[in-house]
């Protein structure tokens, strides 16, 4: 977690914004690809999302984290927790049919089967709520240019050591 996000921590749980990533694959074909019947990007319900790039977070939020593919199986009583056993190492899930694979009464199941037609996985992002007072900036610092280390500027636009050397720049 990074240093600005962890100040907003204290003020909130961290929540999860979550996308479905959907791929189907024909009976003929062996490989799975984007459907041109179903959204290549959904929500739980199996309503159409946008993409990840395109996903913000809701007002009043930021986040907190990169998207990342959860691998977190569900947690249904009685049921071991082994995530190979709902998901592949890419974290996808596999079913027979899109219906079935949203169903809430439905397993995952993370080994492919021959007669698997629809594929998906699911990718997280944590938020937390924002803290009012964080927006409203003292006066003294709204003229005040935010130092950088050098060691956070990219490689590609570091300064030469000689010049980072000279007294000048301190």
């Amino acid at each position: 977690m990074d240093e600005a996000a962890s100040s907003t921590t204290s003020l909130s749980t961290p929540q999860t914004l979550a996308v479905y990533e959907v791929e189907t694959r024909g009976y003929k074909n062996t490989s799975f690809h984007v459907s041109k019947q179903l959204p290549h990007f959904q929500l739980q319900s199996g309503n159409p999302s946008l993409s990840l790039e395109e996903v913000n977070c809701p007002d009043g939020y930021k986040f907190i984290s990169n998207w990342k593919i959860d691998y977190v199986a569900p947690n249904v009583e009685g049921v071991e927790r082994s995530t190979d056993r709902y998901f592949d190492k890419h974290g996808w899930e596999y079913s027979t049919a899109w219906e079935k694979l949203i169903s809430p009464m439905r397993m995952p199941r993370g080994t492919l089967k021959i007669t698997d037609k629809v594929r998906r996985r699911r990718w997280i992002r944590r938020m937390v709520k924002i803290d009012p007072m964080e927006s409203v900036s003292r006066p003294e610092d709204r003229d005040r240019p935010e130092r950088i280390r050098e060691n956070q500027l990219p490689s590609a636009i570091r300064l030469p050591r000689q010049i980072r050397s000279c007294r000048c720049l301190r």
